[in-house]
């Protein structure tokens, strides 16, 4: 039996789940804790399951005591977006095999696929073969997931977010002016806003590997929690460009298309990325308030 197990790293009822889940491939042979460094208290505890040709099969991801629920929230929203998407979109979502709790925290157990190079040059050239992709699934995602906001959700979602925006002691006079042009165009109905489904914490961390996809998208995407049904543009969009290096050509490319798609100027989709930050900002949970603060400035002048 693997150190891990023996130490105690992980309770007997996810050790019993883990073997019965590896029965299938020949048995459990070890599981390794990935030695990431927590950027917050709640972070997760993550381990790569090794089957008995000591090959990854198999990932399990372990909830923090100081955010019990993260893991099975994350699960079921996965879910959730898979079975509305067609399977052309669903394919590159992440689903885990199984979700449960054991002493009070949630885990889950999904299949083992690779992340993106450590090495920055090896990175690249992943980053390069595989970037015209991951927008093309963006685009289309957007492309089938539009709708015109109701005016509730342009209270809640656009109004509300904005004035957060406005009235947020920290934020640039730049931003704040720009949100301020926003409310006032919703107010005379010159911006009328779409909503979009939106990962919201798009970028190529958030990407795995999968040769095998078979709609020729070669990832999965991972971290569903943030997610929303109906949430914002631009964002997503922003915060892959800027992940994969975009050329500023390519980014104004990608950014025309969503111009047409949402009917909107470029200042319009200024609009839209202070939106949805300004819902992510009303409610930081974990995200430290200087970084929030610095993304809002770096993403309005990622699209100057």
């Amino acid at each position: 039996m693997n150190n891990h197990i023996e130490r105690g790293y992980l309770p007997s009822q996810i050790v019993e789940v883990i073997d019965s889940f590896m029965a299938s491939c020949g048995g459990l042979n070890d599981v390794f804790e990935l030695p990431l460094p927590k950027l917050v208290e709640a972070s997760t505890h993550k381990f790569i399951i090794f089957n008995q040709k000591k090959k990854p099969y198999a990932f399990l991801i372990l909830s923090s005591s100081k955010s019990p629920d993260s893991v099975f929230e994350n699960a079921r929203k996965a879910k959730e977006i898979a079975e509305l998407l067609p399977d052309n979109l669903a394919s590159s979502i992440l689903v885990p095999n199984l979700c449960s709790y054991s002493g009070g925290k949630s885990f889950s157990v999904g299949m083992f696929y690779r992340t993106f190079s450590k090495n920055m040059l090896i990175r690249k050239l992943q980053l390069i073969l595989t970037r015209k992709s991951m927008l093309r699934w963006l685009y289309e995602l957007n492309e089938l997931t539009l709708s015109k906001a109701s005016d509730s959700e342009i209270a809640s979602e656009f109004v509300s977010p904005l004035e957060f925006i406005v009235n947020h002691p920290k934020i640039s006079q730049n931003a704040k002016d720009i949100a301020r042009k926003a409310l006032y165009q919703l107010s005379i109905n010159l911006w009328q806003p779409y909503m979009v489904m939106a990962h919201n914490d798009l970028w190529y961390g958030n990407f795995l590997i999968d040769n095998d996809n078979p709609y020729g998208m070669p990832f999965k995407i991972i971290d569903w929690e943030g997610s929303r049904l109906r949430g914002h543009g631009f964002y997503d969009l922003i915060r892959l460009a800027y992940s994969v290096s975009l050329s500023k050509d390519s980014f104004n490319e990608e950014l025309e298309k969503h111009f047409r798609l949402f009917e909107c100027s470029k200042i319009q989709s200024k609009f839209y990325l202070l939106a949805a930050l300004g819902s992510l900002g009303s409610n930081l949970g974990n995200w430290q308030e200087k970084r929030f603060v610095d993304t809002v400035n770096e993403s309005l002048r990622y699209i100057d």
